[in-house]
């Protein structure tokens, strides 16, 4: 199909200015008196139009409408035509009305900038809305970069698909990250690529290989500058004026870094967008890589220019070697890159290499399985950093392969020999991909059959077939189509889609104009001229976004769709684009609502970040403060961070500890967070997790570095500490199983198996070796698994809490197919052409059903499934999607019964039906449709969708969304009977985005805004914001309202609720609630400062001495919460001043409650024991616990947990015990009531 893009929106901009002012307004576009207001539909360049419309009405003859087509200067565009209707002055006045064009071919010019809307002359009043421009987009030129774009120096590149390889030409990718060690900078990485187009250009690591650091500068040819980016890409750059800025280039189209030459330092300077800078030498050679918060990474060269080490400037690198010296068959090897490494590794010249490092072989150049004359090195194994080997091949190294235009091309890549039964065995390498080529008379690549893992995923490529301007990729039959603007890749067009696909269009500096989605709906992006900064966007239905800069291309402000400015502030001279301020300021450009400010070190880390309070913009409300280490493994690593105690001493903090590759491998807080106040990290040398630590304590022990030393710290007699989670990898680096608990009595090990595509075919919980059978052996068979067909039950333990099994089969296009789960019940999966699931059979009677796409009687939609009688299986679920993948149309189990039984009316009830906006949110819902057989062309007519009277039936929610995204309302359809009855519930928010109201069972009180209603304290009535009460209906159950107030902080000061009653919270330094106040009245002292007086008066005092009162007993009712020093509640405290205290174990478990707590003395309750004897409660030092009169005091509560942190038992103030046990997989089984020991 051709490539169109289609602009549907409410608002547009006005004028080409800088602000792009958005004209908005319920109805539409507003005109008034001798004025013509002129509406802009930009369009990308080269654009032809081919059909406008626009949506008017006006209140005098004298008002007229006109379509134009303009020019880049506004000019008019082609002959009289250019003026595509003009409304004569019969039409009604005062309605709206519709007019459009459909353009010709011919009739429209080839170039058109926008199409210029306008409305109103002489006299009178006009309105302008609904403006509709479709347009085939112009074509464009491929961007000079022929590969990916790295982000960095060069934005633009072309688009890979299928793992990997280019859309539109075809050339086979590669991308693998070998190493890396954490950088402040950045990830100081080692990445290889792999284009076959370069394999005569890319020569270090073998041909058509290149890694992320040979990044090249090629000096000046007639004016024009060639960097080779990290990607295995071009950046280009042009001298744009020599005469005036001579020694100075800019980037092409798609690059916005610029050079300049240093004439006295004889460098290049490749400055980026985001201000990174590289430094080459005159020869292009890349010294340095200084990022814009200060880091450099510097490049050091041997003896023969070849790249020895690249380092950050704390002893963290990666290192170099190459072959040299070799003679005979294998001299072809010197020069080729050998082994990389860390700063960890040594000896990587000589034969017994150590440390974390990879290492690299090669083959000679052949050609018919014959090595050529004078034959250059081809990458054959790569040695990982764990020692595995991966192997890759190429085209000519076997006999028979002699097409010259196909010689060292990449063909094959397999796999380290690997375990893939789970029996701990390998059983040989997989074939991970397979490619064959076909190319035209001219050598030119036309189709590409791709086979990965074993065959299980084949695909095939053609580019360009019968001459078309696309790419088809077929996948078991399915094709989907990608389709191009000229040479530029601008969507995919799923199969069966027909047409219809989401597109994105660019302009001719390769920025996106437009995003359409498959459902027509387009988003606007609006550039400058280099295409470097984003202007504004806006949104299908008209919302827009506009974005401010300075000279120095640094965002000022963003303005959002209801007005509102965020503006940042640069103040640091160390650090010029970081913010060290950012406000966010109401519509009225002046209102200070939130304040935050920001300072660095001389790195551009962040040291501290404040939340200031926006009524003065300068008292801290919140901080967090950041430190950096300056020495060992995370020497320039963020150390700790501190959560600042407002005006108090309990500060949080939270300290990292790293390895020497920079990875996290203890974070400790100063309290206790969650279960683990320490936990620990042991990794593999590539970075895998082999274990981790919970409430880590090695004692006299080194830090572990392998999972069997972690789980070698666990000690039975101190269960909590060390409890280990160890997880083992195959050679691919797939984990393959987890052990909780591990050591422990009551370890487990789930299990996993993958298939040759990485992706899970089986999971066994709780996994237990069945005699010497390997798992991947296992099959279901007569109803109980079996070590292999015909083979020996598995057992599952007494308690069947061992070896539960769960199958996952995928189809030939890569879909999960079926699903089987321990007890052998299956779950089919069927999928459209485009690959959504529409389909599930849950409890399948027939599992071996082919719902694949090949073998015999294929059905991979479970279209002519026939389901069984019996209730209890073939339970279906059926989807329907739109062209943009929303979920429209959903049947559940009872319709798909009555549907598959052929009484589709039977199915009424059990349908449901979803509409969307142009958005793609959810708007409408009908759940229970009276009317089941609407199709999916049908959905949109769900506005004038026909309701039934039947109650059951047609159960509809809507929700309203406004600019910014959020929930307005939702209506829900209550009886349709005799007259529609609806209820809705209304919210409104503030103006930094909070929810400020909602309002249950909202009814409009005239044309009053719920934003504008408030509570009017004297008279005790909620009011318009004009005097007027808010009517609540005769039974008082309309617009019943509740109001959240915040403070300073952004946290919820005050709830308050239809009858006016007010909650109010109370918080201390760190933003912890400490008190609430139920129906709260206004005391003489803030609230801030209440608490019990338990020495004099036992009575709640407001801070002064003053009592609390508490009127009818129904004010001011008080809950007050206390922390201890590990940040956990210790206490809460309630009006009557009764106390509730907790105890905590070592790990902050708590494991006592004491109800209307009263201290015995100078005992901590944490001492507190039961005495069997005495049966009572006892201080820890023999004195018996007081329980008062009525035995109403220190009512104590235990909990006792077992060795894999499980509640055990707990015990009530009596002591009466109640038992819990669990099986092998931790589900309580048994709950015993006053359990009572037998034996």
């Amino acid at each position: 199909m051709a490539l169109k893009g289609r602009i549907a929106l409410s608002n547009f901009s006005t004028g080409r200015d800088a602000t792009y002012q958005i004209l908005k307004g319920t109805g539409g576009i507003f005109v008034e008196g001798n004025n013509v207001a002129e509406v802009f539909i930009y369009l990308p360049t080269l654009s032809i139009v081919s059909f406008v419309s626009a949506t008017y009405k006006r209140n005098s003859m004298s008002i007229g409408l006109r379509a134009q087509l303009k020019d880049v200067n506004n000019g008019d565009v082609g002959p009289s035509s250019h003026i595509l209707w003009d409304d004569p002055t019969s039409e009604t006045v005062n309605t709206w009305q519709t007019r459009s064009t459909t353009l010709a071919p011919g009739h429209h010019p080839s170039i058109v900038d926008h199409v210029a809307f306008q409305a109103g002359w002489n006299f009178g009043k006009g309105w302008l809305d609904d403006l509709i421009v479709e347009y085939k987009p112009g074509d464009l030129n491929a961007n000079r970069n022929t590969g990916e774009s790295d982000c960095d120096i060069a934005r633009t590149g072309t688009s890979s698909v299928g793992n990997p390889i280019e859309v539109r030409g075809g050339e086979k990718r590669e991308h693998i990250v070998d190493l890396q060690v954490n950088s402040p900078g950045a990830p100081l990485t080692f990445e290889r690529r792999y284009r076959h187009t370069k394999r005569d250009d890319f020569d270090q690591m073998g041909l058509g290989w290149i890694h992320n650091h040979l990044i090249e500068l090629i000096p000046p040819q007639s004016g024009e500058i060639m960097v080779q980016i990290a990607t295995g890409g071009e950046a280009y750059f042009t001298e744009t004026d020599p005469v005036n800025n001579p020694d100075h280039y800019d980037g092409v189209a798609g690059v916005d870094s610029f050079i300049d030459w240093d004439g006295v330092a004889q460098e290049y300077r490749l400055e980026t967008p985001a201000r990174n800078i590289y430094v080459f030498d005159s020869a292009g050679k890349l010294l340095s890589r200084t990022f814009a918060n200060g880091e450099v990474w510097r490049y050091n060269y041997d003896g023969n220019d070849r790249l020895s080490e690249v380092a950050d400037d704390y002893s963290r690198k990666l290192i170099f070697s190459y072959y040299s010296g070799l003679i005979g068959a294998d001299a072809f090897k010197n020069d080729q890159l050998w082994r990389v490494g860390d700063h960890t590794a040594s000896g990587l010249n000589g034969g017994s290499p150590s440390g974390r490092y990879i290492e690299f072989d090669y083959v000679s150049e052949k050609d018919d399985g014959v090595e050529v004359t004078t034959p250059r090195a081809l990458l054959s194994s790569v040695a990982d950093v764990r020692g595995e080997g991966w192997l890759y091949d190429y085209y000519g190294q076997d006999s028979g392969e002699n097409d010259s235009n196909l010689l060292n091309i990449l063909t094959r890549r397999e796999s380290p020999d690997v375990d893939v039964t789970g029996n701990g065995n390998n059983d040989g390498v997989i074939t991970l991909e397979e490619i064959a080529y076909t190319l035209n008379v001219g050598g030119v690549i036309t189709d590409i059959n791709q086979k990965r893992g074993g065959n299980l995923l084949e695909t095939d490529f053609a580019f360009q077939p019968n001459g078309d301007n696309l790419t088809t990729e077929s996948v078991a039959g399915q094709v989907t189509t990608h389709h191009f603007q000229g040479e530029v890749f601008a969507g995919s067009e799923l199969p069966g889609a027909n047409g219809a696909f989401a597109t994105q269009i660019q302009n001719t500096t390769y920025r996106p104009f437009s995003n359409t989605d498959a459902n027509g709906n387009a988003t606007l992006l609006g550039w400058d001229t280099n295409g470097k900064l984003l202007d504004w966007i806006i949104d299908p239905l008209g919302n827009q976004i506009v974005f401010e800069y300075d000279t120095d291309e640094r965002l000022t402000t963003s303005t959002d769709a209801e007005g509102r400015k965020t503006a940042y502030t640069y103040g640091d001279i160390n650090n010029p684009r970081q913010p060290t301020q950012i406000d966010v300021l109401d519509v009225d450009g002046i209102t200070l609502l939130r304040r935050q400010t920001f300072s660095y070190d001389t790195k551009g880390r962040v040291l501290s970040e404040k939340t200031l309070d926006p009524a003065d913009g300068i008292t801290v409300l919140q901080e967090v403060t950041r430190t950096y280490y300056t020495v060992g493994d995370g020497n320039g690593l963020l150390h700790q961070v501190t959560q600042k105690d407002i005006g108090g001493t309990n500060d949080v903090t939270t300290t990292f500890t790293y390895d020497s590759a920079g990875r996290v491998i203890k974070t400790q807080q100063n309290s206790n967070f969650g279960s683990c106040d320490v936990a620990f990290t042991v990794y593999d040398p590539a970075g895998n997790v082999l274990a981790s630590i919970c409430n880590y304590d090695p004692g006299l022990n080194p830090d572990p570095t392998t999972a069997a030393e972690a789980a070698a710290l666990y000690d039975p007699s101190q269960p909590d500490k060390n409890r280990v989670t160890t997880h083992a990898y195959d050679s691919l680096g797939r984990r393959v199983s987890t052990t909780i608990n591990a050591a422990s009595n009551t370890e487990q090990t789930i299990l996993t198996l993958y298939d040759a595509l990485d992706r899970v075919i089986r999971t066994i919980s709780n996994y237990k070796v069945q005699g010497t059978s390997a798992p991947g052996d296992w099959v279901f068979e007569n109803g109980a698994w079996k070590t292999g067909p015909g083979g020996a039950t598995i057992s599952h333990g007494a308690d069947e809490t061992e070896n539960i099994i769960s199958d996952t089969d995928y189809n030939d296009r890569g879909f999960v197919r079926l699903q089987r789960d321990v007890l052998g019940n299956a779950t089919l999966f069927g999928y459209d052409a485009a690959g959504r699931l529409i389909k599930t059979v849950q409890n399948a009677s027939q599992p071996a059903y082919n719902n694949d796409y090949s073998g015999t009687s294929p059905d991979p939609e479970l279209a002519n499934y026939n389901p069984n009688a019996n209730a209890a299986q073939d339970i279906i679920t059926h989807n329907v999607y739109d062209p943009a993948g929303n979920l429209v149309k959903t049947i559940d189990p009872l319709g798909m019964a009555a549907i598959e039984a052929g009484t589709i009316a039977d199915a009424a009830g059990h349908v449901s039906y979803t509409l969307y906006d142009a958005l793609n949110r959810p708007v409408k819902t009908i759940r229970n449709a009276s009317d089941p057989g609407i199709t999916i062309d049908d959905v949109p007519d769900l506005v004038n969708y026909t309701l039934s009277v039947d109650p059951d039936h047609d159960l509809v929610d809507e929700t309203v969304y406004d600019s910014m995204g959020r929930v307005v309302s939702t209506r829900r359809l209550l009886d349709n009977r005799q007259s529609e009855v609806w209820v809705e519930n209304r919210n409104v928010y503030d103006a930094l985005g909070r929810q400020k109201f909602t309002i249950s069972n909202y009814v409009p009180q005239g044309a009053s805004d719920p934003a504008d209603w408030e509570w009017n304290a004297t008279l005790a009535q909620w009011e318009d914001g004009a005097g007027n009460p808010i009517n609540h209906g005769v039974n008082n159950d309309q617009n019943i309202i509740r109001e959240t107030i915040y403070d300073a902080s952004g946290r919820v000061d005050q709830t308050r609720d239809v009858l006016g009653s007010l909650n109010q919270s109370v918080y201390d330094g760190l933003g912890r609630q400490v008190l609430s106040i139920a129906n709260f009245t206004d005391p003489v002292g803030p609230p801030s400062g209440w608490n019990w007086d338990a020495v004099i008066d036992n009575q709640w005092e407001d801070g002064v001495g003053t009592a609390v009162t508490f009127g009818n007993n129904d004010e001011n009712i008080i809950a007050q919460t206390v922390y201890d020093a590990d940040g956990r509640v210790q206490s809460i405290r309630d009006v009557l001043g009764r106390r509730t205290f907790f105890v905590y174990d070592a790990v902050g478990r708590r494991v006592k409650t004491i109800t209307n707590y009263v201290p015995q003395g100078v005992s901590d309750p944490a001492n507190w024991v039961w005495n069997a004897t005495l049966s009572r409660w006892e201080d820890g030092a023999g004195t018996a616990i007081a329980h008062g009169s009525n035995d109403a005091e220190n009512n104590i509560s235990l909990t006792v947990y077992d060795a894999d942190g499980r509640i055990q038992s707990t015990f009530d103030t009596r002591h009466n015990e109640t038992r819990f046990v669990y099986d092998l997989l931790g589900r309580r089984v048994m709950t015993i009531s006053n359990y009572v020991a037998q034996g």
